[in-house]
């Protein structure tokens, strides 16, 4: 059997009194592109920073193609982007993308060509990097981040506080490098953006559910969420001791809460004077779910 790519075991860090990651388990094997997905303070960027070698874990274990993520052999074969990242302002486009090319001993100028092409940024080359836009520079971001070429692209929420535009240019970029037999693991917040992962990990205060596809973590909660219509979950607000409810214009959407017994959940909702009409979970859906069973 094939070594895992990233091998994390039972993961713990902890800041003084705060537990920041609590037995964090999992894998990413080779190709995948691997998404962590969470609310804020999760502890999603923690993980990244341990990963990255960027701060040693409280206990456990972190192997990343085969080594600690400190070992001098991982440098250029991982590469990792962090939220926030300084471009050189006052140098172009160009300039950016080769000096950081010479950091990593990757001089080949026409492959500083490719990844402008790639990026779409060929026409802003000449640009200060201080004058682009923000979905530009996160492009300009990532691209000095894969001059290394690495095995491994680890990303931290690369997305936040971009255009839709610019977030699913960013995406085709990713999927060019990933066709290529890039192994991505990604942090994020959208539950949009987890949608396009292989595979998933759940992280909420620290602590972790099941790895599994975002279909297999949908699974679940089939026949568990329905909508009806706002003036009724106003009208009977015990809703709220079976359900988690979720305003939507003039809709509320009802997600059963952990531990609820379906015929219970079915038996209150015939009693209501409008049908309550089932849903297609989300992964917005499971993420709910998942904080309600880890406040229990």
């Amino acid at each position: 059997m094939a070594q895992p790519v990233i091998l994390v075991e039972n993961l713990t860090k902890q800041y003084d009194r705060v537990v920041a990651l609590k037995g964090v388990s999992f894998q990413v094997e080779e190709g995948e592109i691997f998404g962590i997905l969470g609310p804020d303070g999760a502890g999603k960027s923690t993980l990244l920073r341990l990963l990255a070698g960027l701060d040693r874990p409280t206990s456990g274990r972190i192997q990343i193609l085969g080594s600690p993520p400190r070992d001098p052999r991982l440098r250029g074969r991982v590469a990792y982007m962090p939220q926030v990242f300084n471009l050189y302002a006052d140098l172009t486009v160009w300039e950016n993308l080769q000096f950081f090319g010479h950091v990593f001993g990757r001089t080949d100028a026409r492959e500083w060509e490719r990844l402008l092409e790639i990026a779409r940024l060929g026409q802003v080359r000449d640009r200060l990097a201080g004058r682009l836009s923000g979905g530009m520079k996160k492009k300009l971001v990532l691209i000095t981040v894969l001059v290394s070429q690495p095995q491994v692209l680890i990303l931290d929420e690369p997305n936040t506080g971009v255009d839709p535009v610019s977030r699913r240019e960013i995406w085709d970029l990713l999927f060019e490098f990933h066709q290529q037999g890039m192994t991505i693991l990604i942090a994020t917040s959208y539950t949009e953006e987890a949608e396009r992962c292989d595979r998933l990990l759940l992280l909420y205060q620290g602590r972790a559910a099941e790895v599994q596809s975002p279909q297999a973590l949908k699974k679940p909660l089939y026949e568990k969420v329905w909508r009806v219509p706002t003036e009724v979950s106003r009208r009977h607000p015990d809703l709220s001791t079976l359900f988690v409810i979720q305003q939507r214009g003039g809709w509320s959407r009802l997600i059963l809460r952990p531990g609820i017994p379906l015929s219970q959940a079915l038996s209150f909702l015939q009693q209501l004077p409008t049908l309550a009409t089932p849903e297609e979970p989300t992964l917005e859906d499971v993420l709910v779910h998942f904080q309600e069973a880890m406040h229990q």
